[in-house]
């Protein structure tokens, strides 16, 4: 901490002296030199201490900034209720693609009166989401008699068997076709995936800067 100079003795006496000598523009004249090594020193330690150091950060540096997305993005998704946005990047063709590929599968494995709907299928997606937030260790906890455990909203909506059959028989893609499964097996996701890639393209028009925030 720097404090600032006060008068020393010797200083005291100087002004002692000159006060008794005459002449007011001589005394004025001895004043002042004495005054300004006083106001000097003091106004240094002020400067020291109330100064910050100018910080280069490399703006100045660099040879230009980068763009900023702009506020006026067009997004391509409307409506009143999250269903709607849900239903928007993940369209009805998809579900339909699931419903029949699922329902192939399960033929191909012996079980024809699977019989899946797509009202079954978005109750089966929509129970799938609410396990995500609300996650208990075993599925079948979701449908215990337990009060502390079961879900009305999950067990209301459909019974556990028929929830476990679906998900035992839930298909995105022909087994027939085997060519696709030989170099990678994510091929079993491919048109769930390109569905998604498409539906998110054009969900918004994107732009050559893009900002994307997360939140937890």
């Amino acid at each position: 901490m720097c404090f600032k100079r006060g008068l020393s003795g010797e200083d005291i006496d100087a002004l002692l002296e000159l006060s008794s000598d005459s002449g007011g523009d001589s005394e004025a004249n001895d004043l002042e030199p004495l005054l300004t090594d006083i106001g000097t020193s003091s106004s240094s330690g002020d400067e020291s201490e109330d100064s910050e150091p100018v910080r280069d950060n490399g703006a100045s540096k660099s040879s230009g900034a980068a763009k900023a997305p702009s506020k006026t993005s067009m997004v391509n998704v409307y409506g009143a209720l999250p269903i709607d946005y849900f239903l928007a990047l993940f369209p009805e063709l998809l579900l339909e693609h699931i419903v029949y590929q699922t329902n192939l599968y399960a033929v191909q494995k012996g079980k024809e009166n699977l019989r899946l709907t797509l009202p079954e299928l978005k109750v089966f997606l929509g129970i799938c989401l609410v396990m995500t937030y609300i996650r208990y260790p075993r599925i079948r906890n979701y449908w215990s008699t337990e009060s502390g455990f079961q879900k009305d909203l999950v067990a209301d909506s459909t019974p556990l068997n028929r929830f476990e059959e679906i998900r035992r028989y839930l298909h995105f893609k022909d087994n027939s076709d085997t060519l696709s499964f030989q170099n990678y097996r994510v091929a079993r996701m491919r048109p769930v995936i390109d569905a998604l890639n498409e539906a998110f393209c054009s969900a918004v028009d994107s732009e050559e800067y893009q900002s994307i925030a997360t939140r937890w």
